[in-house]
């Protein structure tokens, strides 16, 4: 439940207006919690982050003052390109992406929206090369064994590797199997941020979708990862800086059938 501060309070209303499920009444003319609408609360925060005062808090909860940002033509084609010029990228450089960068881009993906503010998804970070070369090996040995997916094998031999790209890192999406609404949507949503953010800063991406697969079938990839097994793995990226990767053109889309009513 949040805290009020009168004092600051000017009566305003915003906080109940956009109170997604009504739990803010304003009957004493200041904001207060309906005891009935106590565990409907997700603690979104729109309350706080609207006040025009600061006088509605969480407790250890915080907002952070919001940067300025002006939409318009100008932002839609700055994001419009950014969108656009992103591509699946398969040849990485060696160099290792910095952790604080990728901390400041998992940390601002906590904003991405989720069911009822869930936010379920948890990120493995496989960041050490060494770490990459043996979760491919594990791969390769569940495919000999298990004799699936055996154009990993085939493709590899023409030296490329379609499940890890030899990218230098690899970001893992998880989420429990049961007890939240949407977690693999929940998961995807926050991993196109994650895909856009880290292409803003010149890191290159794939979505890497027999990781994923590989590593929710095979239990030895799961336990060396640490994965156990009340989670679920809901996507997997490999990145790093692109090596020799710069693209000109736009390749060609059809249009996505659209209806109107």
């Amino acid at each position: 439940m949040f805290q009020l501060n009168k004092d600051r309070c000017i009566q305003c209303g915003q906080c109940a207006r956009v109170c997604p499920f009504t739990c803010i009444t304003l009957d004493s003319g200041y904001p207060d919690m309906a005891p009935k609408k106590l565990r409907a609360c997700v603690k979104c925060l729109h309350c706080a982050a609207i006040c025009p005062t600061e006088a509605i808090a969480f407790p250890g909860l915080s907002c952070e003052p919001m940067v300025p940002w002006e939409p318009g033509e100008t932002a839609f084609l700055q994001t419009k390109n950014m969108m656009l010029t992103r591509r699946s990228i398969r040849n990485f450089k060696k160099d290792p992406v910095p952790r604080q960068v990728i901390e400041e881009v998992l940390r601002t993906s906590d904003f991405a929206p989720s069911a009822r503010n869930q936010q379920p998804q948890s990120w493995l970070v496989v960041h050490k090369p060494e770490t990459v070369a043996k979760v491919m090996k594990l791969v390769v040995e569940w495919v000999e064994n298990k004799h699936i997916s055996m154009e990993i094998l085939s493709e590899l031999e023409r030296q490329n590797n379609i499940v890890t790209l030899d990218a230098p890192h690899l970001l893992i999406g998880i989420g429990p199997r049961a007890g939240k609404m949407n977690p693999y949507t929940d998961t995807v949503i926050a991993l196109r941020d994650i895909d856009l953010l880290f292409h803003s800063r010149g890191i290159g991406t794939c979505w890497a979708g027999y990781l994923a697969n590989l590593i929710n079938a095979s239990l030895e990839l799961r336990a060396y990862l640490g994965i156990p097994a009340d989670l679920q793995v809901y996507g997997a990226m490999a990145f790093g800086y692109p090596d020799n990767e710069t693209y000109q053109r736009l390749p060609y889309k059809g249009n996505p059938p659209v209806q109107w009513k």
